[in-house]
């Protein structure tokens, strides 16, 4: 059996149908296929056509669950295909995809971002076809980084934007002012912090 655990498979082109993954066996064996992103590719044969098998009278694939999968093509149905625990099918919509192109995103090879908002997000299992914990992404990233792994072979990083911190500013203390002396400004002390807050006069 052929395996696919945790890829991403995208921008391929086939001269037959099955432009991401053809299952091309005429035995029981099929190709096993678990949190893995099938998306965007095409063929001769049908655009969008992500994947395909060989004949209608077998099982191309054993979906281990937590795919997402693009269009269907030639003898793949995926209300038995991939009709596993957390797979998404026939997303066909880049804008719920998100998924950026074939770039350095660090690590030792190239590879396709998932943007912010994205399906793929804390959507899969951390683990491969065995259920062995899987602990890093194609790039070496720690897995996951958010409640889930993400589909497919990038795991998005988290950012997290703190709140802009509060203080007061209690000037009560200071000596009175008078005329002559040296000139003190309070929007400028405040400004000088970064920081917004409340300012108290005695």
């Amino acid at each position: 059996n052929a395996v696919v655990v945790l890829s991403t498979i995208t921008g391929n082109h086939a001269a037959q149908s099955g432009g991401g993954l053809h299952s091309w066996t005429t035995q029981v064996a099929n190709t096993q296929v678990k949190g893995s992103l099938v998306w965007g590719n095409t063929s001769e044969v049908n655009t969008p056509d992500d994947v395909a098998a060989y004949s209608e009278d077998r099982a191309g694939f054993t979906s281990l669950g937590h795919n997402l999968v693009g269009a269907a093509g030639a003898n793949v149905e995926f209300s038995t295909d991939f009709a596993a625990t957390g797979d998404q099918t026939g997303i066909t919509s880049a804008t719920v995809v998100k998924l950026g192109p074939l770039t350095d995103n660090g690590g030792p090879t190239h590879t396709h971002a998932l943007a912010s908002g994205s399906l793929a997000i804390d959507a899969a299992t951390c683990t491969d076809q065995a259920d062995v914990t899987v602990t890093e992404d194609q790039r070496g990233v720690f897995r996951p980084q958010g409640t889930a792994c993400d589909i497919g072979a990038f795991e998005s990083e988290e950012t997290t934007t703190l709140p802009a911190p509060q203080f007061t500013f209690d000037l009560s203390a200071l000596p009175d002012m008078t005329y002559g002396d040296e000139p003190f400004s309070v929007a400028e002390y405040a400004s000088s912090t970064n920081s917004k807050g409340t300012i108290l006069f005695g």
